[in-house]
């Protein structure tokens, strides 16, 4: 198992045990907000694609998302004036 597999398992139990204490807590202790990650060239978008596919073979959902998409989850963090596309991972993020 490489680093990219271990990182993936350990943010899946995270999320699951965040999942469980906020059931279980009075107050909200977990929001559950995915990662957007951003991009501005044609290398990145092509990062994009490989991170699509490569977490589909690990069992961790991510989308490759048009600008529009991005500026609609994140609009404070998406200059759409430099990005061309982006990378939104549904349940990697929480606050």
């Amino acid at each position: 198992m490489g680093a990219a597999e271990e990182l993936t398992v350990v943010a899946k139990c995270s999320v699951a045990m965040y999942r469980e204490l906020w059931a279980a807590a009075e107050a909200s202790a977990f929001w559950q907000v995915g990662c957007l990650e951003g991009a501005a060239n044609q290398d990145r978008v092509a990062a994009v694609y490989q991170d699509v596919e490569h977490g589909g073979r690990l069992g961790s959902e991510a989308l490759d998302v048009a600008v529009a998409e991005a500026v609609v989850l994140a609009p404070a963090l998406v200059g759409v004036e430099r990005a061309i596309g982006g990378l939104y991972r549904p349940f990697g993020g929480g606050r």
